[in-house]
């Protein structure tokens, strides 16, 4: 039996590694059938939607633009992201004088990994350990681009301190010489707490709690490679995954229907933020003019193992909606 749950969003609203042994045990339950979804991020990808497996179901969904950093909930917690989306980018200025930083005159700009490897942020270690002592150094925030794709301008901020239950910041626009003071509670409900700049600033939470989703459909910057091995950064549109709920084993050899439990089990596994990515798919024609189609690559299969002992089987099936626009991904999946 084949399930036909399409799910159509509209509307504005608002990352280890491991391996299973080939022997461990798991409960025999009912295999689920297969459910086929569609996500609608929009043809300009302005929305980021979040989707739960074991429920089959979307559980949020907000503008891409809705914040500009997010922060560690982690009672000892202390790390910090750009809103990859946007393709935001950070440079360090070794200052700590908030009103004398008022250009970026010799700025060198950094992107966050988009594997989600916490060692490789771009705002890195901002405070000495073992004393967790901020630096207080004032560092530059590309906000990256609108929905329109028009910059979003340069803003300033320092990180003054974190505790197990907050965190405090000082910010403003690249030309100011004063500052705004905020405060950003830390909440045990989800990963992160997010934070936008406009106006006075506005602390949020910018995903579902952390047990309610597993993938997260969204653009994100990431890094590709010219012909002679050249890094640059690159916003790709994909799929990030909650490496707090599940890990991914991508298979490009065993045909779809041929993928049983015993193979999900034997298989390995990772938890890298973007296992699951962009490349499901492939661009057909002229990259220049912009007169492309993008392609659905059908011998890739995603495992995903959940923290609940769950096996699923997901791949992709389209990338536009019934009437040809893109931006709309379509997978099946099944629990196995």
């Amino acid at each position: 039996m084949r399930l036909n749950n399409a799910l159509m969003f509209f509307g504005v609203l608002l990352f280890f590694t491991s391996c299973f042994k080939d022997d461990e045990m798991v409960e025999p339950h009912p295999r689920g059938s297969i459910t086929e979804v569609t996500i609608g991020l929009t043809q300009n990808y302005q929305y980021q939607i979040f989707y739960d497996l074991s429920e089959a179901a979307g559980s949020g969904k907000q503008l891409k633009t809705s914040h500009d950093l997010l922060f560690d909930n982690r009672p000892e917690g202390w790390q910090v992201w750009l809103n990859t989306a946007l393709f935001a980018r950070l440079a360090h200025t070794g200052f700590t004088d908030f009103g004398a930083v008022t250009d970026t005159t010799g700025a060198v700009w950094t992107f966050d990994k988009s594997d989600g490897d916490p060692d490789s942020n771009a705002v890195g270690v901002w405070l000495d350990t073992p004393t967790f002592e901020s630096r207080r150094e004032v560092m530059l925030l590309d906000r990256g681009i609108d929905l329109a794709g028009r910059p979003r301008g340069i803003y300033k901020f320092v990180i003054d301190s974190v505790n197990a239950s907050s965190w405090w910041l000082r910010f403003g626009k690249l030309t100011d010489t004063g500052f705004k003071s905020i405060e950003i509670p830390k909440s045990d409900s989800a990963r992160v707490t997010a934070l936008l700049f406009d106006g006075e600033g506005s602390v949020l939470l910018a995903e579902p709690p952390s047990a309610a989703w597993d993938l997260l459909f969204t653009q994100y910057t990431t890094l590709l490679f010219t012909d002679i091995g050249e890094a640059y950064p690159y916003l790709v549109t994909g799929v990030l995954i909650n490496q707090q709920s599940i890990e991914v084993c991508v298979d490009t050899i065993t045909a779809f229907d041929a993928i049983d439990l015993a193979f999900a089990t034997a298989s390995a596994y990772t938890r890298n933020l973007d296992a699951i990515g962009y490349d499901w798919k492939r661009v057909q024609g002229d990259v220049t003019s912009g007169n492309v189609t993008y392609v659905v690559r059908s011998n890739v299969t995603y495992l995903i193992r959940e923290s609940s002992g769950y096996f699923y089987k997901l791949r992709f099936t389209g990338f536009y909606s019934d009437t040809g626009e893109k931006g709309y991904p379509r997978f099946e999946f099944q629990r196995l």
